[in-house]
């Protein structure tokens, strides 16, 4: 893993520290996004329950992915 991806990965979850339960997360794009997204479904596999509104394009498609089970938002 290279100097660059250590630090997205450490910033990935330095950035679910404010994650709450019931929170409203936006779930963005990118590569550091995608560490997050990851991290994150870890989370609400421990019991976190958060409503999450996918970003445009990549971000969009890991939480249908199987390995991902966020919930997702009601709001349009």
């Amino acid at each position: 893993m290279s100097n660059a991806d250590h630090e997205k990965q450490i910033a990935a979850t330095r950035s679910l520290d404010f994650v709450q339960q019931d929170m409203l997360v936006g779930l963005g794009s990118g590569s550091t996004a995608a560490y997050a997204i990851r991290f994150l479904g870890a989370r609400v596999r421990q019991g976190l329950l958060i409503h999450g509104i996918p970003a445009p394009a990549p971000s969009a498609q890991l939480p249908r992915a199987p390995r991902f089970t966020l919930p997702r938002s009601a709001l349009p």
